[in-house]
């Protein structure tokens, strides 16, 4: 079931960092270089991706979303399912 979401995000460059089983839900966090992608998957099959960019200062945040959308538009381009 998760194997096809870690696949997934290890073709864009992305490594496990975490993972945490609470209460009804897995969450797997991956990251590569500031990128973070959170993975939370309920026992019922409901799942929901985040992608993070942590930045400083608000200078850095037009960087950032940047970052993310180019990456949420690559993923999107992808036949996958999560």
């Amino acid at each position: 079931m998760y194997y096809r979401t870690s696949t997934y995000l290890c073709e864009f460059g992305f490594r496990l960092a975490c993972s945490t089983y609470y209460s009804a839900s897995l969450c797997r966090c991956y990251r590569k270089d500031d990128v973070n992608v959170v993975v939370d998957v309920t026992d019922w099959g409901y799942r929901v991706g985040e992608i993070e960019v942590v930045v400083s200062s608000k200078e850095e945040v037009p960087a950032a979303v940047a970052k993310i959308e180019h990456l949420a538009k690559q993923m999107g381009e992808q036949d996958a399912v999560f």
